[in-house]
């Protein structure tokens, strides 16, 4: 529960700042800055949109005898949890985003994106559904290829034969 009430208060903090700020401070919206945000932005919440949709309709399939009980189609065939690396990848377009207007104290609004960071990858995130999964799965030698050869978060092209350096 207090990891939701920081959730809901943390993540958006970027927006709070520039928004507390009077306008005749901010920069003119177009900046460098605000393109690429919103390019990563946009790229983050696709991302995350058809991992979560792709997850949605493997569920919603009725699945036979010989279909694996774990995802590893489309967008889950290139990373174990793309729906965070969408996630992670939309907020931190959000701070850049807004960045063209920080100054001084409102830098520490990089906790922001750090703080989904953190949680996503290190907190109640990967770590709980990665031991979920190993409980649910580790015994099928397919959950351990598709574990061994698919990236855990950024979204890379399964190995074949040797290791791609964010696999693990």
């Amino acid at each position: 529960m207090i990891g939701q009430i920081l959730w809901v208060f943390v993540t958006p903090l970027p927006i709070y700042a520039i928004n507390g700020l009077p306008a005749a401070s901010q920069p003119a919206f177009g900046t460098a800055a605000d393109i690429v945000g919103i390019l990563i932005w946009v790229t983050g919440i696709t991302i995350e949109v058809i991992a979560d949709a792709q997850k949605w309709q493997f569920k919603r399939r009725s699945r036979t005898e010989s279909d694996p009980a774990f995802i590893h189609t489309g967008l889950w065939s290139w990373s174990r949890h793309p729906n965070y690396f969408g996630e992670i990848t939309l907020w931190i377009g959000m701070f850049i985003l807004c960045a063209s207007s920080f100054s001084g104290a409102l830098w520490a609004v990089i906790v922001a994106p750090l703080f989904v960071i953190v949680l996503l990858c290190f907190g109640s995130g990967i770590p709980m559904l990665e031991k979920s999964a190993d409980e649910r799965f580790g015994n099928s030698p397919e959950y351990q290829h598709y574990k061994a050869n698919t990236s855990v978060l950024v979204p890379l092209p399964p190995k074949k034969d040797g290791h791609h350096p964010m696999s693990q």
